[in-house]
């Protein structure tokens, strides 16, 4: 069943990784990088393979072993598991040590839970697994777009680096200005992208050594790995950390490779080349910068490099303890979970009883997928009230049939059972409808009022909006877009704990009192981020530096741009004046038409720009 191997892989890899992240951390440095390479692959070994199975088949060879007539005397407990179609297993009403729980103490679920849970791990899945695929998209497009490296010195030192580490694949050397640092793609056809800029001899050495390492060392495969891990266990933080570890523990390894092939002179120039990543913009960065993003990593790396001799004597025996650590206890996790730990729960006799019941109340939860059905078939009835073939209740009122279907020990005779509310009753529509006002999400109507807004009638079904599941209510605001009103959800009005803290809770600083300041011609201005927290959006709004000044644009003049035009008529790009905080002219800003592939910035134009002080994010 996959819910419970999914359950047993996130038991077993759940207890390496976190050992192997917690001694990682108590080490401090004190590991080698191969050795914390090690520890992390185990971690991943457990998290992908089921070794839960190859227990049971070691308890089941003993059985299997026996002869034919040795077999069939060997007796079965009373209490044994039998089996029912479609593989679940069912225990005897006498064998339960208690409600929803079996007596080897596995989980006991309806089938439908465990559909629910196939169904919310699989969306999971893809909500991870869907943005690494593109990314793989776009660096697949990236090598296509760059050219061989084979200009002097590249095929020498290419040659040279295999030599050392005793290479014999051939991988491809390419240059690409789109990347800012060295990085290697291409499992079966590995591709090196350089940096397209001059590179003395000793510097390209060090490079091609580190990134050569990779492919001798299969880390795009381990990397590969992770990936699934992550995918697999989404919903586990241990493993979204172990990803970000197995990325900083390979480029430490590599670094620790590298450095016992190079000379002293060449090993400091390795150690500058760290340094000056580190120091460099991150825009476009590769794995490289990626793992010089803290000071601990960067310290991590240099004293990894530099320290190159074999580890002897207690750290030696330090490493062999963690990896035994981790090998043990994910060994040990996988061994307590070798028994099923989510089953599916026998059906009661009264669900056999009244196939009736139940049919009629997953009849009715499969007319609406969601509420907003709801809504929708509300505003039907509304227009068609003699309808008499309209559509049955909603998934709410049919829920609450079922789960009152499954509490009664026996259903009553059909002939005494209420017939349904026929469809279209406008009493079912205004119960949920109730139900739905009651839960939703709102603000405070008076500071709504008080920043320019409309509230909305409660009865109103046009007023609600669900987002991630929850309800929200939601108001007009004071301003328009092409003449039309714009809404807004009350709850987020005035509340900071619902901004991103990083992102947008910075720049509250931005506001007075919680609104946009204005300048002198009464306009307000700042960053449309802050606009569902405020209730409206500023006249001004914020849209790149010029050096040290904030630069606006206008809102009326963004709207009143043109759309829709076709390919052949449109510019592709519109220049908007840029303005300060007092609505004066400091520069030029360009708007896509969000249809057509502009082109966007030429090279040239982003120099002169950052020449200018022009800050290009």
């Amino acid at each position: 069943m996959l819910i419970n191997t999914l359950a047993e892989l996130a038991v077993s890899g759940s207890a390496a990784a976190a050992v192997c992240l917690l001694l990682r951390r108590m080490a401090r440095g004190r590991l080698s990088a191969r050795w914390e390479d090690r520890m992390v692959k185990l971690s991943l070994f457990f998290a992908l393979v089921p070794l839960h199975r190859l227990f049971s088949w070691i308890r089941l060879l003993p059985e299997t072993l026996l002869s034919p007539s040795q077999a069939q005397t060997v007796p079965i407990p009373a209490a044994e598991s039998a089996a029912l179609p479609g593989g679940t297993l069912w225990m005897p009403p006498a064998a339960l040590s208690g409600e929803g729980v079996s007596q080897t103490g596995a989980l006991a679920l309806p089938q439908w839970g465990l559909y629910v849970l196939a169904a919310l791990w699989l969306l999971g899945a893809l909500w991870v697994l869907l943005p690494k695929l593109r990314a793989r998209r776009a660096l697949e497009r990236l090598v296509r777009a760059s050219r061989p490296a084979a200009e002097a010195p590249v095929p020498e030192v290419l040659l040279q680096c295999r030599t050392l580490l005793g290479l014999r694949r051939q991988p491809e050397v390419r240059t690409s200005p789109a990347v800012s640092s060295p990085l290697v793609t291409g499992i079966f056809h590995p591709v090196i992208l350089l940096p397209e800029q001059p590179m003395d001899p000793e510097t390209l050495k060090c490079l091609l050594l580190h990134e050569l390492d990779h492919i001798y060392r299969g880390d795009l495969w381990v990397r590969l790995g992770s990936l699934a891990a992550l995918t697999i266990h989404w919903y586990n933080p241990l493993f979204h950390m172990l990803d970000r570890t197995v990325r900083e523990v390979g480029e430490e390894r590599c670094d620790e490779d590298v450095a016992i092939l190079l000379n002293r002179r060449e090993r400091l120039r390795y150690g500058q080349i760290l340094l000056q990543m580190a120091a460099g913009s991150t825009e476009r960065a590769g794995p490289w910068v990626l793992c010089l993003s803290s000071r601990e990593a960067l310290e991590r790396r240099l004293s990894k490099m530099l320290h190159t001799t074999p580890r002897k004597g207690r750290r030696r025996l330090l490493a062999l303890l963690a990896a035994a650590a981790v090998l043990s206890c994910g060994t040990a996790a996988a061994w307590l979970s070798r028994e099923p730990l989510i089953t599916a729960a026998p059906e009661t006799p009264a669900a056999q009883t009244t196939p009736t019941s139940d049919t009629s109340a997953q009849k009715d939860a499969s007319e609406h997928d969601t509420l907003g059905d709801l809504l929708t078939h509300t505003g039907q009835d509304d227009a068609q009230p003699a309808e008499p073939e309209a559509d049955p209740p909603a998934d709410i009122a049919s829920a609450e049939s079922q789960e009152a279907a499954s509490t009664q020990p026996e259903s009553p005779p059909q002939s005494a059972q209420q017939p349904p509310a026929e469809a279209g009753d406008p009493t079912e529509d205004s119960e949920e409808l109730r139900m739905i006002m009651e839960t939703a999400l709102r603000g405070d109507p008076d500071l709504i009022l008080s920043r320019g807004g409309t509230l909305l009638p409660d009865d109103d079904p046009n007023s609600y909006v669900r987002t991630n599941g929850v309800w929200y209510k939601c108001f007009i605001t004071k301003n328009t877009f092409c003449g039309a009103p714009l809404s807004m959800r009350e709850f987020l009005v005035g509340n900071a704990d619902a901004l991103d803290p990083t992102s947008e809770q910075p720049l509250l600083d931005t506001l007075v009192q919680g609104e946009y300041p204005t300048n002198s011609l009464g306009e307000s201005y700042g960053d449309l981020r802050l606009s569902a927290y405020v209730g409206y959006q500023p006249d001004l709004v914020a849209a790149r530096k010029i050096g040290d000044q904030q630069g606006y644009i206008s809102r009326a003049e963004e709207e009143a741009l043109p759309s829709g035009l076709p390919a052949e008529e449109c510019p592709h790009e519109f220049q908007l004046s840029l303005y300060d905080s007092e609505h004066q002219v400091i520069g030029t800003y360009s708007v896509s038409c969000g249809g057509h592939f502009s082109g966007g910035m030429t090279i040239e134009e982003a120099k002169e720009a950052v020449a200018r002080g022009e800050d290009l994010t």
